[in-house]
């Protein structure tokens, strides 16, 4: 049985070291805690991947947003674009259910919106949230159901034309798919010039508002268990890898006060 697992040993083992190491890195963990599972059985009496190599996830190769980028996008995107851009960064949903949040989760009056985020539907407990919306959100919100596009759904434009595959392909005619907000997004983003200094597959995208969302309301104080809940993260820890990367770090005050003529003392 051992034998007969060496060509797996091998194959995780030789995987160059400058290709992309992400599935590297899930199936090494997969097959440890399976060959882990087969020890514990009796099965078998060794693990074959402890001599494989342990390889880290590469640093991502997206830049985070600034502040600055993301008012320079702004400026520059269509009236639809600039409300789905102040949602998205303001409320930290997911592009998912932005595209498909339908007016009749939100109540003006009470100023909320109610989301099951599309993510977490599956998972034992479910994102279930209901955000109680500050005026600028608010303010937002209130734009997209006055912009005269008759559209049930809360991100919505009238697009010039639409073929038949393209209708079929959306909620609504006016309503806006995942894949046109992103890539709307990604050419203002790129026209405007607002990261003209990268590369462009290292330019942050739509998605990458959720992280400077995070990372805006860390600075402005509030506590890091409210962004996760915004967020609808399982753990703090993947909040904070959200807020993390937006600044360089900073060194901890450490002191170095020891004194011997104290201890010669002692």
């Amino acid at each position: 049985m051992t034998k007969s697992l060496e060509p797996v040993s091998k194959d995780a083992s030789s995987t160059p070291l400058n290709h992309d190491q992400h599935p590297y890195i899930k199936h090494r963990q997969f097959l440890n805690d399976l060959f882990k599972f087969a020890i514990q059985r009796g099965f078998i009496n060794h693990n074959p991947v402890e001599n494989t190599e342990v390889k880290r996830e590469p640093k991502r190769k997206k830049q985070r947003h600034t502040l600055e980028g993301y008012l320079k996008i702004y400026k520059a995107a269509p009236d639809w674009l600039k409300r789905a851009m102040q949602i998205a960064l303001l409320s930290l949903q997911r592009r998912a259910d932005l595209v498909g949040l339908h007016r009749d989760r939100i109540d003006m009056h009470e100023r909320t919106i109610t989301i099951l985020q599309s993510k977490t539907k599956n998972y034992e407990n479910p994102v279930f949230i209901k955000i109680k919306m500050g005026e600028e959100l608010y303010a937002a919100v209130k734009d997209c159901f006055n912009s005269g596009v008759p559209c049930p759904y809360l991100i919505h434009y009238r697009p010039k034309r639409m073929t038949t595959e393209q209708r079929k392909a959306k909620l609504h005619p006016f309503a806006v798919t995942l894949d046109h907000l992103s890539k709307s997004f990604s050419a203002i983003r790129d026209q405007c010039g607002a990261y003209d200094h990268l590369p462009k597959d290292h330019r942050p995208s739509l998605h990458d508002l959720r992280a400077l969302g995070s990372y805006l309301y860390e600075k402005a104080g509030y506590p890091l268990d409210y962004i996760q809940a915004l967020d609808g993260h399982a753990t703090p820890a993947m909040t904070q890898r959200y807020i993390d990367g937006h600044e360089a770090k900073k060194p901890v005050i450490v002191h170095a006060d020891l004194s011997l003529r104290v201890m010669e003392q002692l």
